[in-house]
């Protein structure tokens, strides 16, 4: 592959990061597409549908202009011909100063979520070999990727994004699949907590957008949740400017949104339902007895919705208690796009060649060739 550096897309519920895998950070824009609705509510189907940032800035002067969907939907790919059409958007966005490569001139490394079902992965592969006309393709996991990010071989990875919280332990290299412990819950569902508990709307992309800035400048995780419940409000207020020129005060809702990721039955799911901490140790607890005590010592935090203020403690005191040992949480640098990174990583080995499925492989075995990762 010489000295073409590969493109590297981690196409998440939330957001897309690409990128060349030597650039010195990756272009990042709202996992969105949206397509034109003419009078009457009928979609128009003739202009090119809209993408990322754009469809925000449409959405955010007239509200009723498009009809708004997620290419991934909790990890899970609910639209392909928008997602090639997002990937492409994201290759063009991402090189439009600096170094560029047309579509076909790089290897592409494509990061999908755990327990991907190999139908998904033999699509994707097809999609990269013919719609991309790659020389090469890699994929992996975003959670085993992350890791490669710290420098590691062995870990748990909690990776609690927008849409998706999962717990993967991987142990020298290898994903523990049959343990992995995974939930349908992220960033979307506290920023929709928030909302209720501030009696904010949140339609449409343009108001959910103004929650989770919000919530990103006010909310924390409190280490002793009922404690925290019993300060005065006025001790807990913040006031946060809206764009508008308006203001919100946000009190008891500061931690009390953010505890729904410890204890999802806040944000409306069933009780019991397991919080990151309990994913975690479900995850360590489900693999090989010989691996437990050092995944508990590399706990690799990534992902967005762990951003908030006092979560690692928080984190690392519940899991401590669940396990009966002391545990260490390690959090990487820009953790919300480790994945990324990592795959970065991976892209510069002098051994990546070897890993990646070439084109000549794939016009002899087809998307069976996706079997190699």
């Amino acid at each position: 592959m010489g000295d073409v550096p590969a493109f590297v897309f981690d196409t998440g519920s939330g957001w897309v990061k690409a990128g060349l895998a030597n650039a010195p950070e990756c272009f990042r824009c709202p996992s969105l597409a949206g397509v034109h609705v003419l009078d009457y509510g009928t979609v128009d189907a003739s202009p090119m549908p809209l993408f990322g940032a754009d469809v925000e800035a449409v959405q955010g002067g007239s509200p009723e202009a498009l009809e708004v969907t997620r290419p991934v939907n909790r990890g899970s790919i609910a639209n392909w011909d928008f997602l090639e059409q997002m990937m492409l958007y994201a290759w063009n966005e991402s090189q439009a100063t600096g170094e560029r490569f047309d579509v076909g001139d790089t290897p592409i490394v494509f990061c999908d979520t755990p327990l991907t079902p190999a139908a998904d992965r033999e699509r994707v592969v097809s999609l990269l070999f013919e719609k991309f006309n790659a020389p090469a393709v890699y994929i992996d996991s975003q959670a085993a990727l992350a890791l490669n990010a710290t420098g590691s071989t062995t870990g748990l990875v909690l990776d609690t994004g927008f849409g998706v919280t999962s717990a993967v332990p991987i142990c020298d290299g290898r994903e523990l699949r049959s343990a992995i412990a995974r939930l349908n819950f992220g960033g979307y569902d506290v920023d929709q907590l928030l909302a209720s508990m501030l009696r904010l709307p949140f339609d449409t992309v343009t108001q959910l957008r103004s929650v989770s800035s919000i919530k990103e400048a006010t909310a924390y995780a409190a280490l002793e949740f009922y404690a925290e419940a019993k300060l005065p409000p006025a001790q807990l207020e913040k006031t946060y400017a809206l764009p508008d020129g308006g203001s919100v005060k946000v009190r008891d809702p500061r931690f009390r949104c953010a505890e729904a990721v410890f204890h999802p039955d806040h944000a409306g799911r069933p009780a019991g339902t397991p919080g990151v901490h309990r994913l975690c140790y479900n995850a360590a607890a489900a693999s090989d007895p010989q691996f437990r005590k050092a995944l508990l010592e590399n706990i690799v935090l990534v992902g967005g919705n762990s951003l908030f203020p006092g979560f690692v403690e928080r984190l690392q005191k519940e899991v401590s208690c669940l396990a009966n040992t002391a545990v260490k949480v390690v959090t990487p640098k820009d953790r919300q796009n480790a994945t990324w990174t990592g795959a970065c990583v991976i892209a510069n080995l002098s051994s990546f060649a070897a890993l990646c499925a070439t084109r000549d492989e794939y016009d002899e075995s087809g998307s069976g060739v996706a079997s190699k990762f």
